[in-house]
């Protein structure tokens, strides 16, 4: 059945507002984050005041992260298991998908489909802003068919077993390239 991702998730479900984060968090910025792969974390402190204006998304279990600036570069990825206090940057679009109605990671897969990608690249490019962005709306409103639910947690199983798999190759070839 057909249905808009606004139906089937809530976008930038919660923020920090700047005066709550006195604690120590683990900070990811859009450029850190590729493919699902999570090149580092920014550790913040804000009893030290360290805290950059743009980390203030929170960061739920199943999480999508999509970048809003320059969608071609693929700074997106689903946080299943968010590290203790993480706090992602306002460049991302936080996507929690209500797990009753969609497979997390099938929605997921579906959002960053290339033809998705490129769509959302098209609409960034005619923004007016001084980059090519996209407004959390732009996702909200993309629509699409959803399979029964044994069915999207197959599709979503198999991707994640392949991805599991390419993960581990590029550790094997980090540390034989070390």
């Amino acid at each position: 059945m057909l249905k808009k991702v606004s139906e089937i998730a809530i976008l930038n479900k919660e923020s920090y507002k700047k005066a709550e984060m006195i604690g120590a968090y683990r900070y990811l910025d859009t450029a850190s984050l590729t493919e699902n792969f999570i090149a580092k974390y920014i550790d913040l402190n804000g009893k030290e005041n360290n805290i950059p204006s743009r980390a203030r998304r929170k960061v739920e279990p199943n999480d999508i992260l999509v970048s809003t600036v320059r969608p071609t570069q693929k700074h997106f990825g689903i946080i299943e298991q968010p590290v203790q206090n993480l706090v992602a940057s306002t460049g991302f679009v936080t996507i929690t998908p209500n797990s009753q109605l969609v497979n997390p990671y099938y929605l997921y897969i579906l959002l960053t489909q290339e033809k998705v990608t490129n769509y959302l690249q098209v609409i960034a490019e005619n923004s007016t802003s001084a980059y090519p962005s996209i407004k959390p709306s732009v996702i909200a409103d993309l629509e699409f068919k959803f399979p029964e639910r044994d069915i999207q947690d197959k599709i979503a199983n198999l991707y994640k077993a392949i991805e599991g798999k390419i993960k581990v190759n590029q550790q094997i070839n980090d540390n034989l390239a070390a």
